[in-house]
């Protein structure tokens, strides 16, 4: 048995702080204690690293220890202080002008690539992974809190919690058969079932609530044939000859494709609604078609059935077969679009004025259509040769594998790259890299086809759009795309010089199809900014500076507001245009601004996210390293990754409740932007969940610090008005997730099972009190005495340690980890106040500032105006 006096003596050893630096401490030479480098370290090229930045400090500390602890700490802060001022006053006398020169002393001095430091700016890992969307790997790794903080909650969570059995690592697993999980799901669809009544959700919440129960997974259907088709017809050279003399016979195989189109063809009434609605509300979505030569080729072949009034029937004629093939196929995909848009609000009232939901019912257009138009292009062999319609109808089904049926647990079909790149290298081959007029069949005829000219620049723009955006998205950048979209720029030139090609095009100045190029430019411009960004992100690249990286962020952010302005009060509803056919009839077609530029805003902001969270992680990893000059930037892009998502999330919480309907105007633009919510809702998640958890890591220290000292001989107010400072913006920021959450499942309208997982995981995150229960639960969970990651079985152990980064066998480097990565405590009161002015601002202030009322009391509850969503689930977690 030890004495009282020896315990002492090693709790005052095990405490001791060291202020020299870890090279000279460990060869025993005296350190000269100069920042950011002494001089024994600088002379040998070394890293500097001071004992007192690496060292972890106690959790419990006597008092004495901890006064004579704090003391020597302030000392030290107060040095570094000084150094710091002196640095800023030496920046300011040199002017703003100047700023990245007289930088330069503490700007990084190498460029910077992200290409091996996670989390990735994309989407480049959950695509083919079970885990998905939900956990969104590439967001969490190299974030110590946030994986920390994942792997402690998951491992300490107990056995019949719902919550451990849907857990992100897998859907279903042998425990699921116990009888209190099973009641627990049956208790939850039925409350979930009281509350939502119309068909689409109800149909919803037991496809979901039997996935829960059985692990079954959606089966992907109709993305195999065209590959299938496609790879038959290059063995087998099933093609057909492109006309026929009157007298002969219809091909066997042209007679069996034009008779599967003729059956698949709904009845005349819904035929010409279905193309009409697509005309008047999404062919500005996807512009992929010239209008005018679709329907004149559409006067020719669709004809009326003179055995059937109500339906319409395919006569192909003697001629020109493959054209007309492909114009069916074009045909068949437009349909299945403009009836998928339709079905998607099939219970609401948005599109009443069009039709009911009886007549989408009665009126199906089936998916087997996709498959048709597949086999089609296959039938015609494509690659030995490609036509502008046949490009369109591969854009159309890069969407319907890219996008599916919105059942699916990926955002991206699995075939995605390989569409990507099948569509742009038959583009290329065609022609589209370069403009139409630079050939020279078209300067020495510029009258002949003239109307081609502006359809392949609308193809152009769009092939390069679709792939730049699906590459941003799954992280692929094959080189070719990215040379050819840089190249139609540079020959290009600018949206005005663009634009005066595209009305040179014109035998009479059209307002639709200039408005259409006008759309489609400015949306590849702004995505040929963000590539730009791949120099950051590329592997093998140089890399960038900072001022480089912010060089282009800025230019992405004026290109951002200044193209695609949410001021909806200057944009208005949709402009309607009239679009004159040969045959005389006059189709009105719609352009929504508002819905375009919602969609950008959403897709650059979470890259903005992306961008600037991965900034913060990569100079906090600097400053616990000890590198502590790059404290600035880990502010600087702390305070940018979270305004861009508090303005994400705003924006997404606007559309979700409805705001936004009014500009919208169409119920399929709605549903559209609702799940580009979805899409971005976990890079939302977990920044605000990353930023929260360090906001409580840091109450808790600022507490311990307080509890330390005596108010009768210290005057801690300052200490315990920043604690209250911590506090808000810790409540407010949990209160920006809820909000959220409960916006996104009030209406139970997203697609994706995974986002059903994550609002379990989300309400039982926000029940935790953040300063207290959820530190207590990860430093609990972190002591190797208590055995919580021993519990585990070897595959949820691999997991941890491999998709989270947490080390099972080093749980006490984890903690210490996030003890060195604590800065949030120490940075000055600006900054915070900062953030909750931002806050405010945005109306994301739980707490009110205004109100004297002590924050800590307050309860960690939404307010009672807030809609019920998650509060089901919050109920759920009640049950016994």
């Amino acid at each position: 048995m030890e004495t009282n006096q020896e315990a002492n003596l090693k709790a005052k050893k095990r405490y001791k702080l060291s202020f020299v630096c870890q090279l000279c401490r460990k060869s025993k030479t005296k350190c000269d204690r100069k920042k950011p480098s002494c001089a024994r370290c600088q002379r040998l090229n070394k890293p500097c690293i001071y004992d007192l930045e690496y060292q972890p400090l106690p959790r419990k500390p006597n008092k004495d220890a901890a006064l004579a602890r704090l003391q020597k700490e302030l000392e030290y802060w107060k040095y570094f202080a000084n150094a710091r001022l002196s640095e800023m006053k030496k920046m300011d006398s040199t002017g703003s002008e100047a700023l990245s020169e007289t930088s330069s002393d503490y700007l990084p001095k190498h460029k910077i690539n992200l290409s091996a430091f996670k989390p990735q700016l994309v989407y480049q890992e959950f695509r083919f992974m079970e885990l998905k969307v939900f956990t969104n790997m590439s967001q969490i790794k190299h974030d110590c809190f946030l994986s920390t903080f994942l792997g402690t909650f998951f491992a300490s969570a107990s056995k019949e919690e719902l919550l451990h059995n849907v857990s992100p690592y897998l859907s279903y697993h042998a425990n699921n058969d116990n009888s209190k999980y099973i009641d627990r799901v049956l208790h939850l669809r039925q409350n979930l079932l009281m509350r939502f009544t119309t068909e689409a959700q109800s149909n919803r919440i037991q496809d979901f609530t039997d996935r829960l129960l059985t692990g079954r997974e959606v089966l992907v259907n109709y993305r195999t044939a065209f590959f299938v088709t496609m790879l038959r017809n290059v063995f087998f050279q099933g093609k057909f000859e492109d006309s026929k003399k009157q007298e002969d016979p219809c091909p066997p195989l042209l007679e069996r494709l034009v008779s599967e189109a003729n059956i698949l063809l709904p009845k005349k009434d819904a035929l010409l609604l279905y193309k009409s609605y697509f005309y008047r509300r999404l062919y500005h979505i996807y512009p992929y078609f010239d209008i005018g030569m679709f329907e004149e080729t559409l006067d020719k072949i669709l004809v009326d059935d003179s055995e059937r009034p109500d339906r319409m029937i395919f006569d192909i004629g003697i001629e020109n077969f493959r054209y007309k093939l492909t114009n069916i196929a074009l045909l068949m995909l437009v349909l299945k679009i403009s009836y998928g848009a339709l079905q998607a609000v099939i219970d609401t009232d948005y599109n009443a004025e069009i039709c009911d939901s009886d007549f989408i019912k009665q009126n199906p257009v089936v998916d087997q259509c996709i498959v048709f138009a597949e086999i089609c292009l296959a039938k015609m062999c494509i690659f030995s040769g490609t036509n502008e319609v046949q490009i369109s109808c591969m854009l159309f089904i890069w969407n319907f594998f890219c996008v599916g049926n919105g059942d699916d647990d990926s955002v991206f079909g699995r075939a995605t790259d390989i569409v990507t790149e099948m569509v742009f290298t038959l583009a290329m081959n065609n022609g589209l890299g370069r403009d139409a007029t630079q050939y020279q069949q078209y300067q020495m005829h510029p009258s002949v086809q003239i109307e081609l000219q502006n359809l392949r620049r609308k193809l152009s723009l769009n092939v390069i759009s679709t792939s730049v955006f699906s590459g941003i998205l799954t992280g692929n950048f094959p080189t070719n795309i990215w040379s050819n979209a840089k190249n139609f720029l540079n020959l290009n030139g600018g949206r005005d010089e663009f634009m005066g090609l595209v009305k040179r095009s014109m035998k009479e100045i059209d307002p639709f199809e200039l408005k259409i190029h006008n759309v489609l430019f400015k949306t590849y411009k702004i995505l040929v900014l963000l590539m730009d960004l791949e120099d950051l992100v590329k592997k093998g690249s140089p890399g960038m500076d900072l001022i480089r990286i912010d060089f282009i962020t800025n230019a992405i952010t004026e290109a951002l507001n200044l193209n695609f302005s949410m001021d909806f009060d200057f944009i208005g509803g949709p402009k309607s245009y009239k679009v004159e056919l040969s045959n005389g009839k006059i189709l009105e077609c719609d352009v929504i601004d508002s819905y375009h530029n919602v969609q950008t805003q959403i897709i650059v902001r979470n890259l903005m996210i992306h961008l600037n969270k991965t900034l913060f992680l990569y100079f906090e990893d600097l400053c616990v390293k000890g590198n502590m000059d790059n404290l600035i930037y880990y502010k600087k892009y702390l305070i940018e990754s979270t305004r861009h998502t508090l303005e994400l999330a705003k924006l997404s919480i606007l559309i979700l409740e409805g705001d936004f309907d009014r500009v919208l105007t169409d119920g399929f633009n709605m549903e559209k932007c609702k799940m580009s919510t979805e899409i971005v809702f976990p890079t939302i998640l977990y920044s605000l969940l990353a930023f929260g958890i360090r906001l409580a890591h840091a109450e808790l220290s600022l507490t311990e610090t307080i509890e330390t000292f005596d108010a009768s001989i210290i005057d801690v107010s300052a200490l315990q008005n920043r604690l209250k400072l911590l506090t808000n913006l810790r409540k407010n920021t949990l209160y920006a997730i809820g909000r959220l959450a409960d916006a996104m499942s009030a209406s139970f309208q997203y697609k994706n099972f995974c986002t059903f997982r994550s609002l379990l995981f989300i309400d039982a995150v926000i029940k935790l009190d953040m300063s207290r229960g959820l530190m207590d639960m990860m430093f609990y969970a972190l002591n190797p005495q208590n055995g919580v990651f021993d519990k585990l079985n070897s595959e949820m152990k691999e997991l941890l340690t491999h998709t989270l980064g947490v080390n099972h066998e080093k749980l006490r480097e984890e903690l210490d980890n996030l003890e060195r990565a604590q800065f949030l405590s120490i940075v000055d009161e600006k900054f915070l106040l900062e953030i909750q002015s931002m806050m405010q601002a945005l109306r994301f202030s739980y707490v009110d500032i205004s109100n004297e009322a002590d924050p800590e009391i307050l309860p960690m509850t939404r307010p009672p105006s807030m809609p019920h969503g998650v509060s089901v689930l919050n109920d759920y977690f009640k049950q016994p």
